[in-house]
């Protein structure tokens, strides 16, 4: 069996191989056969690197591949031609001080190729308002999304705040160490009590409930004997069966809404923002987190603002 591999594509390797049975393809590029039939027996066979396999192209004839890719260089030429276009009007808007309007011209020129290089520092400079301003890396959506940029688009705003978000990230930092020490305290002491009252309004509830089916059932049967009998026995039982039924009852109702609200007690405890320090640590913990985003240092983690993790700093996209 022959194999060769012949660069027709950048984007694939096409193999050659001698098969029995009918040509399917003729390769111009092999040497010219021995003999008439192992002419005729050649055939392309698609090869992919592991893990990159693309089902439109496999089983093609060479017209149908060529058709295939040439559509695809194509639509990558009219990528690139729809994204420099749009970056050209991006960068007079931004020449301009027209910032939300660039800022929405290379976003879509990103949605062509999100890859591009020019529209993703444009981007950030339409942002951070030609490097004037970081406030928009204090976004927790914004500085997930700046992790994720191109390595150049994030040295050019680095270069203009990077100094000054790393001194804010270590005052940020020296305030919150001692203000989540002291809330967690503050939590670790309430926990205790809130969590022995729950367990003591559950106990109640609990009681109050089988006594509610105890009486329901004695009532039950008293009522059962009402007719079966003259005596006034059951009706007196039946009665007070019932009375005691509804006072359980009552009962019932009103330690299962003192447990409602012991359980949210629990619940709100350990909640930083259940408290005005608690407010403010989850404030510094969220800026902390853009910050360190921003910086490189760290992944995202959720907060009380219901901030999203973000992954490490990778391609949006691949090129289209």
């Amino acid at each position: 069996m022959e194999e060769r591999i012949i660069d027709k594509d950048a984007l694939r390797g096409v193999k050659v191989k001698k098969r029995e049975g009918e040509q399917d393809v003729v390769d111009a590029l092999a040497p010219e056969a021995e003999t008439p039939d192992e002419a005729e027996n050649a055939a392309y066979v698609l090869d992919f690197p592991e893990g990159e396999e693309d089902d439109e192209l496999v089983g093609l004839t060479p017209t149908q591949l060529q058709e295939v890719l040439e559509r695809r260089r194509r639509a990558e030429r009219e990528a690139r031609e729809q994204c420099d276009a749009l970056c050209a009007s991006a960068d007079a808007a931004l020449a301009a001080g027209t910032f939300r309007e660039a800022e929405t011209l290379y976003l879509q020129a990103i949605a062509c190729i999100a890859e591009d290089e020019r529209a993703q520092i444009g981007l950030w400079q339409a942002r951070t308002h030609n490097y004037t301003s970081p406030d928009v890396l204090y976004d927790g959506d914004m500085a997930a999304e700046f992790a994720r940029a191109l390595p150049a688009a994030r040295g050019g705003v680095l270069q203009a705040f990077g100094e000054a978000l790393a001194k804010e990230r270590g005052a940020l930092s020296a305030e919150a160490d001692p203000l989540r020490r002291k809330v967690e305290a503050a939590q670790e002491a309430r926990r205790g009590p809130f969590a022995a009252n729950r367990a003591y309004y559950r106990v109640r509830a609990v009681v109050a409930l089988a006594l509610v089916v105890l009486f329901a059932v004695g009532a039950a049967v008293s009522a059962a004997y009402i007719l079966r009998t003259r005596s006034v026995a059951p009706i007196v039982l039946t009665a007070s069966f019932g009375a005691l039924a509804l006072a359980a009852l009552t009962a019932l109702c009103v330690f299962a809404h003192k447990w409602y609200v012991a359980a949210g007690l629990c619940r709100e405890n350990e909640r930083l923002a259940s408290t005005p320090e608690g407010e403010r640590l989850a404030a510094l913990e969220e800026r902390l987190a853009c910050l360190g985003l921003a910086l490189g240092e760290e992944t995202f983690r959720p907060t009380e603002h219901g901030a999203e993790e973000a992954p490490a700093p990778q391609a949006d996209a691949p090129r289209q």
